[in-house]
This record gives structure tokens, sequence and C-alpha cells, in this order.
């Protein structure tokens, strides 16, 4: 009894952390901003752990039944909650309650077991022993858990079914503490919840995939032909007769049927900067289609494309539907494809480049706001041979001025000279980018790519800015104040209104 009670205390920790992991991974995906997801989260579950714990003092008598039924209970909210996550999502209110109020009540319900564990292992072991014992185990849940979440769990079950696995394992124990200690058949009821709630979960784990499917589809406007989540984010792909589009954490990417305007205005103005281009450096566009312009000039002899999630780069090297997007480009020779985070790699690399193309999410989080510091930049800036070029994507000059002003002025503060230009995207309205030269460029060069959008005419308007996109006064954005991500959240905040 002794051992399988100590077991016990294993699967309720490693059980408790994956259900917190679950919802701020999932959090995260939805609507971004993990620093923000991921402390609170955690500060309301160890919140819940000690009201749980604190409650079970108020408990008096014999505790086994209750001890059964609140592991029934977290097996049953934690294997569902992923599941009603999603379709709290999909309603469009109620989400964030949710979250908090069913994290909450498994905290509570988890918090609450484990000083009943150790009541019932009081007369068992003594006092030394079982203080060691079960804070140990319970650390040691916490840290197998831990690893494999990332490693193992998510990649290969996905949020849903870990979460229905761990229900299930919940579950299972709560039931081998049933038929381990009732001898005289007295907890026969409880067997009877038990199995109840196993069935249940053993149910939701083949609806749950449709369920999915259906609220999940919900958030977007054309059929979903593509869905998966990777290590780092969740991947859909929509397709209509005429438009195809990438969503990476519910944020639109590009759309098939306006994404030349916005990668002719990333790839062009730098390209036509540098007299002869040989070997270029993209930075993100995992997706191929900047590959594919380029690839277009035959005076390239060599891309380096950086796209941290192998899953984007795989998706559009092999999805016939994609490959015909952009022209089967990742399977270019003259294209390398390195997943690695770009921030880690443009450190280590000792490669020279005459461009780069910057093709970032933008700076929500501090995750990616490193990779637009004065760091960044300059290392950026050493890894570009004279008479070099860049381009950054920067958000919207007219939805977010402060943030794009931000990025131009940390270009400069890093030792480029820098100039802003925008177009319109039909998908995205009016959008930024900045032009960034190692030296002063004061003519663009010819390029043998024959444009839809960027034609010689249509080259100089990209550099006028109306009235209303006027640049704000910004700070440049540092490694270690990221006044970027504030300035860009603080936009967007606004726009919203």
């Amino acid at each position: 009894m002794s051992l399988f009670l100590l077991f016990f205390v294993v699967v309720m920790t490693a059980s408790g952390l994956t259900y917190e992991l679950l919802t701020a991974s999932l959090v995260t995906s939805l609507v971004g901003d993990s620093v923000l997801a991921f402390s609170t989260i955690i500060g309301t579950y160890l919140f819940s752990l000690g009201c749980g714990a604190y409650v079970s003092r108020l408990i008096k008598g014999r505790f086994y039944i209750l001890l059964v039924q609140t592991g029934l209970a977290v097996g049953l909210l934690g294997g569902f909650s992923t599941t009603l996550l999603w379709i709290l999502f999909s309603w469009g209110s109620g989400f964030f309650v949710g979250v908090y109020l069913l994290l909450f009540s498994i905290g509570s319900l988890v918090g609450l077991q484990l000083p009943l564990i150790m009541r019932a292992l009081k007369e068992r072991l003594p006092f030394k022993e079982l203080v060691s014992g079960v804070l140990g185990l319970d650390y040691a849940g916490a840290m197998l858990v831990s690893v494999a979440f990332p490693l193992f769990l998510v990649p290969q079950l996905g949020l849903i079914h870990t979460a229905f696995c761990f229900g299930i394992l919940n579950v299972l124990a709560t039931l081998g503490f049933v038929f381990l200690y009732d001898d005289e058949g007295r907890w026969n009821f409880l067997k009877v919840e038990g199995f109840t709630a196993l069935a249940l979960l053993a149910v939701g784990v083949f609806a749950s995939n449709p369920v999915a499917e259906l609220t999940e589809q919900n958030l977007f406007p054309d059929p979903i032909i593509y869905a998966q989540s990777s290590s780092y984010q969740r991947i859909v792909v929509t397709a209509s007769s005429n438009d195809i589009r990438l969503y990476l954490n519910n944020n639109l990417q590009f759309s098939s049927l306006d994404d030349y305007r916005y990668h002719e205005a990333l790839v062009l103005p730098p390209l036509r900067c540098v007299r002869e281009p040989k070997s270029v450096l993209i930075l993100g566009g995992g997706d191929g289609l900047a590959c594919k312009l380029l690839l277009q000039d035959p005076r390239i002899e060599k891309i380096t494309l950086v796209d941290l999630d192998p899953a984007v780069t795989a998706l559009f090297r092999t999805n016939p539907l994609l490959t015909q997007l952009n022209k089967d480009a990742l399977s270019s020779p003259k294209v390398e494809v390195i997943n690695k985070d770009a921030f880690v790699w443009i450190e280590s690399t000792d490669q020279k480049f005459d461009l780069a193309l910057v093709d970032f999410p933008d700076p929500s989080s501090y995750s990616v706001g490193k990779l637009y510091t004065t760091y960044f930049y300059r290392l950026l800036r050493s890894r570009l041979n004279p008479g070099g070029a860049i381009s950054v994507q920067s958000s919207s000059p007219l939805r977010a001025p402060r943030s794009y002003s931000c990025i131009l002025a940390t270009l400069e503060e890093a030792g480029f000279k820098a100039r802003p230009y925008h177009c319109y995207v039909p998908s995205f309205g009016e959008w930024g980018f900045s032009l960034a030269t190692v030296d002063q460029v004061n003519e663009f060069y010819p390029c043998n790519i024959e444009p839809r959008f960027v034609t010689e005419e249509v080259l100089p308007t990209l550099f006028v800015f109306s009235p209303d996109m006027k640049p704000a006064k910004s700070e440049p954005n540092t490694l270690f104040d990221q006044r970027l991500v504030r300035y860009f959240r603080q936009d967007w905040d606004s726009a919203s209104l």
C-alpha cells in the first residue's frame, strides 16, 4: 500500500503539471504572448495548489472516499480540459474565464490530494521518510513531465490527446487504489464511478478529433486542408477555390491572392541595392515564397534559409499544393534549409552574404523581440559583404507607428543606413518594411526578375508616405530592454479600439 501511494504521488504531480503546461501552450498558440500566458497560468496553478492544501485541514475522520473522488475529478477535468478550452475559444467569449476557472479547479483538487495522501502514509512510514519520499517523488514527477512534454508528448500526441492520456492515467491510478484498499467490497460505488469516468474519457479520445476539427474550422473563413501542432506553433493551411492561406498560431502569414505584393516588396528593393548579388540569407520565410522569387535571378548562386520550425519547411517542401505555390523552391539545389533559431545561428556562423531578407513574425513577444534588437542587427551586419543590403518586415506604419519607427531606429543604431518603405497588401492592409544597407546607396541596379507589382515605376512610390503614416518618435530596441514589444502591444491595442 505504501509503495502504491507513493506511485500515486508521482501520477498526481505529473498529471497536474501536464494540465498546467497544456493550458499554457494552448493559450499561447491561440492568443500569443507566451510570457504573460505562462506567468499567469503558473501563478494561478500554484495558488490553487495552496488553496487545496489549506482546505484539507477542514477534512475530519476517514478521508479515503474523498481522496478517490478527487482523483477521478482531476482525471475528468484534466482529460477534457483542452477540448473544452478549444470549444470556448471558438465561441469567441468566456475563454479566459474558462482558462483560469478550469485551472483553479484542477489545481485545488491536486492540492487537496497531497495532504490526504500524506495522512494515509503517516501510519505506515516514519515521519522523515514520509516527507522526503512524498516531496522527492513530487519533484521527480514534475521533472519527468517537464522533459517529456516538449520532446515527446506534444510532438507525438498533440495537446488534446496528451490531456486525455493523462486523464486516463489519473483514473486508472485511482481505480488501482480502490481495488488495492477495498478488500471487503464496501466501495463498489466508487468502482462504478471510476469505470464511468474511464468510459467517458475513452469516448472523449475518439470524439475529440472531430470536435476539435469542427471548432477549429469555425475560426477560419475557408476550409482547413492541413493542421498540425509542431513543437513551436499551430500550423493551419486553408484553401478555397482561388485562395490558399497559411496561419501560424491563428495569425495569417500569407494569402496566395496577394502574397506576390508582400514578397516583391520584401525582396526587390534590397536586391536592387546590390550590384552583384550571389549569396542570399533568408531569416524566416519557411514557406519558400521569397526563395521562389529570388531563384528567378540567375546571378544568385546560393540561398541559405534559416527557419526555426522544421514542420513548416517540410510542409512546403512536400505538400503538392504548396510546392506548386512556391514552385518547389525549397528543393532547389541552390537552396540550403537550416532549421535552427536564427539568433543562435547568426551568432555561430562565419558565412558572409550579399543580401539578407528578414521575414520574422511581428514582435509581439520577447522571444521574437530579441530578433529585432541592436545586438541581432549588429551581428547580421557583420555577416554582410561590403555593399550588402537587407530588408526587414516591420509591421504596419499606419496601425503600429511606434513599432515601425523603433525598428528603423534600431537598424540605424546598429550601423545601417536605413530607409522606410511600405506597400498595400489587401490581406494585411498597409504594410511596412525597412531597407538597410552597409554603405550609402544612391541608385537601384537592374535585376533579372519580372515583377507583377514592384515595377520600375512603382518602386520609387514605395518610399513615399502619406501624412497619416508619419513616423512616431521611438527609441532603439535593445536586448536588455525590449521596448519594441511594449510599443507593438500598445500600438495594436490602440488600433483595435
